[in-house]
Parts: structure tokens; sequence; C-alpha cells
């Protein structure tokens, strides 16, 4: 019970608000113990005893001159005062005291001689507040003294009579509020992190479910990364799931293919030198058809898992490409499509992987050529752009559907036949891989349909070194 974010909460806010009532309590009792108002109120009752003692010395025109008389008419003023009376000469010598009977004696110092009010202390340490009068016919000081209030008294008496119960009725009050605001913060924030983790664990079951996005920022904002993340594992699910559908068609349709030619050799059914001869063919073709995909699989595999090293090196852009298309014209030709190369300016080298990058561009033209119809142009166009190297593939053919363009980077996707006018089909892996390996030297490669008609593939590459990495 006690682990939960409710229950800590509730404690939290609970041992926070004892806290504070003991500090405020601590604090209350030690400014009572030095509040210097209690002495104000003993001296100013003092001085005001003071003033009625000499009116009453007035009246009776002074003191009695003999010391036995002098200190009996002290004991009775300072009875009825509820005082301690002490009579000085001008230099501070006690010639009379009130108390002299029941109370130690007071030893004035020379420098409270003088003062009108202060604190001495007798001989055994008590304090005594004093409020001092000038006797002018007699000469000297008259002092009216009373015992310095105990502060551990006062404070008993306050505890003793209301702040006791009026303290313990506030702190009841505050833990109860306190408890209220921790009960609403919970459900303030402990909802919706409740409502992440169900989903957390309908997820692990296979089921996709959003959470609402509630509580504090810090709490929304883990609300919405766990949404994305989920909406990633769906799509990662998906994939899988395409990938595996996928795999399954494009395997399944050659490994048919040897199976049945295969067949054929054995059975006898391939029985003249031609049939033999074109069922070799197939199962040759189909093979072939069958390892490129398999090691277009594991190409992606490694750049799945940050294994495909780069072999980092200056590139000649402009030479690489003309050394393609030099490959490329004998295809051009036969489908009597013209392909050019426009260089613009002096190219910078760029640090690449050759062979990579020569993968990528020879599947961009192949799929050009490929998509162009008879006497249709393909254009290379090779430029730069402050320090990115530009690579501009253009074809003339029916351009790419739209709605085939967020996907057409996509693993095993496959445009419709139409565009190609043809029934050839690839693996759907060719511009993944190119996607792969532009992205793992920093670059982007994009797709579009040009305005004139026709589709381009607009592929930019850093011109500095550093900008790809090793091992991606």
């Amino acid at each position: 019970m006690w682990h939960s974010l409710r229950a800590r909460l509730w404690l939290t806010y609970a041992a926070l608000v004892v806290f504070v009532l003991t500090i405020v309590g601590l604090g209350l009792v030690l400014y009572l113990l030095r509040n210097p108002a209690l002495d104000r109120q003993t001296i100013q009752r003092l001085e005001a005893t003071s003033a009625v003692l000499i009116a009453r010395l007035r009246q009776e025109r002074g003191l009695p001159r003999t010391p036995p008389e002098r200190e009996a008419a002290l004991q009775r003023v300072a009875n009825a005062l509820n005082v301690r009376i002490l009579l000085l000469r001008p230099d501070g010598t006690v010639v009379a005291d009130s108390h002299q009977q029941d109370s130690a004696a007071i030893t004035i110092p020379k420098r409270l001689v003088g003062r009108s009010t202060g604190l001495v202390r007798d001989t055994n340490g008590k304090g005594w507040l004093f409020a001092a009068r000038a006797l002018p016919q007699e000469g000297g000081w008259i002092w009216t003294l009373a015992e310095r209030p105990s502060r551990l008294k006062v404070v008993r008496a306050l505890f003793a009579d209301e702040f006791l119960s009026l303290f313990t009725r506030t702190a009841l009050l505050a833990l109860s509020l306190a408890f209220l605001l921790a009960y609403a913060i919970t459900r303030w924030v402990a909802a919706p992190l409740q409502e992440i983790a169900a989903s957390a664990e309908a997820l692990a079951q296979g089921e996709m479910r959003s959470v609402p996005i509630g509580g504090p920022s810090e709490v929304q904002s883990l609300g919405r990364a766990f949404n994305a993340m989920s909406q990633q594992v769906q799509a990662s699910r998906q994939s899988q799931r395409d990938f595996v559908a996928n795999v399954s068609h494009d395997l399944k349709t050659p490994l048919t293919a040897i199976r049945g030619f295969a067949q054929a050799l054995l059975d006898g059914t391939a029985d003249t030198p031609e049939t033999r001869h074109q069922a070799a063919q197939v199962i040759y073709d189909e093979a072939g058809r069958m390892y490129r995909m398999v090691m277009d699989l594991l190409e992606l595999a490694r750049f799945d898992a940050g294994t495909a090293k780069l072999k980092i090196a200056p590139l000649d852009m402009e030479q690489l490409l003309r050394r393609l298309l030099e490959r490329f014209s004998p295809l051009a030709e036969e489908k009597a499509i013209r392909l050019e190369f426009i260089p613009k300016g002096e190219i910078p080298p760029i640090f690449a992987d050759e062979d990579r990058l020569t993968r990528v561009f020879t599947n961009l033209i192949e799929n050009a050529l490929r998509h162009t119809p008879r006497q249709g142009t393909v254009t290379v166009i090779l430029a730069t752009e402050g320090r990115t190297v530009c690579v501009d593939v253009k074809d003339s053919g029916p351009g790419i559907p739209e709605e085939a363009l967020p996907h057409i980077f996509e693993r095993f996707y496959q445009v419709d036949a139409s565009r190609s006018g043809r029934q050839e089909r690839g693996s759907g892996l060719g511009l993944s891989i190119a996607y792969e390996i532009i992205q793992a030297h920093g670059g982007q490669i994009h797709a579009a349909n040009r305005p004139e008609g026709g589709a381009i593939f607009k592929v930019r590459l850093p011109a500095e070194k550093g900008q790809a990495s090793a091992v991606r």
C-alpha cells in the first residue's frame, strides 16, 4: 500500500504539514522565551509605581530619618505596591532595601547608576527589572524593582490556557486540508500514469490503445511520447507482417518455377535439348533472382543493425556518373531513349563509399530507363548548392502516381505495373536500399513528379568530410 504514488504523496503532504507546524511552534516558543515585550510591560508598571511612590513621599514630606523607621516605611510601601524598593546614595551604594530579610542582596554596578530603567542581578543571579527616580531633597536615588518574568512560566501558561487547543485544532485542520489536496493531486497525477501503465500492459499483449492526454505538463509529455511509441510499435508490427508476407510471396514465385522445371528435368518431361536448356535457364534465372533478393535483405539488415560499414574515400561524382551512363548506353540505344548528362560548374570531390553510391545511381538510372517509353529522354544533372553536391535523375515517362509518392522508398512497395508499361516485376527493395545508403552518407533523397511529365529523383550529398559515418 505504502509503495503506491498516492500513498506516498499523502505521507509527503502530512509530513510536510507536521514539519511546518513543528517549526512554527518552535519559533513561537523561542520568540516567547526571548520576547522583550514582557520586560517592557514590567518596566512600564515599575515606572508607574515609581511615580506613585514619589508622589506619596512628597505627601509625607520625605522618608523617615532613622534607618529602622526608613526600612519599615519602605517595606510597607513595597508590600502595598507589590514591588521591591531600594534607596541608593548618589554613588550607587544601597542604604535601604525593602526585601533585605527575605531576598538576596543587590549590588548596583557603577554603569547602572543614573540610568532610568534596566536589569540588575542579585547575589544569587536572579534578574530584577528596575525603574529609577532621583530624590532631590534627600539626594541619591530610589529604585523600584520587580522580578524579571520567567519565560518558561509564560510559555507553560500559554500552552495550558488556549494556545495548545488552538494549535491542535489548527494542526488537525491543516492535516485534513493536506490530505484533501494530496488526494486531488494524486488523482491529477496518478490517474494518467495508471492509464499509461494499463495501455503499456495492453500493448505488451498486442493491443494498441492510446492514452488520453492529461495531468501536469510532464505527464502530458509522457502520454504523448507513449502514444507516439505505440504508433511506431504498431507500424513496426505491421511492417514485420508485410515483410513476412512480401518475402514469402517473392520467394515463393521463383521457388515454384525452380521446382516445376526441376521436376520436368527429373521426370523426363523436358525430353529435348531445347526444353532441357529452357528449364535450366529458368532455374538459373530464378535462382539468381532469389540470390539478389537475399543479398538485398542482408544489406538492409546491416543498415538496420548499424553494422553497414562504409568505405569512405574521396570520390569524383562526375567521373562515376559518366561511367554509369556509358554502361547504360547500349540499353538506351536499344530502347531508342536519349541519355543525357549535364554537369553544371566545377564539382568538388565528395567523401563517400564509391561502390554503394554506384549501386544507388545504377538503380535510379535503370529505373528511369525502364519507365521511359521509346523516343523518350533520361537526363542526369550534376550541380552544387553551397557545400552540397546535387544529382537529379529525370525521365520522361508517365510519372509516379500521387498516392505512391509517400511510399516510394518503403520496402517491398510496388508501384502499379501500368507505370512501367510491362509486367516485369522487381523485388521492391532497390529504392529502400538507395534511401538507406544516402542516409548513411548524411545526405537526402526525394522523389517527385515533374510538371512537364515524368519523374525526378533528387539526391543531395554533403561535400565535406565527416558528414558520412564509417559505420551507420
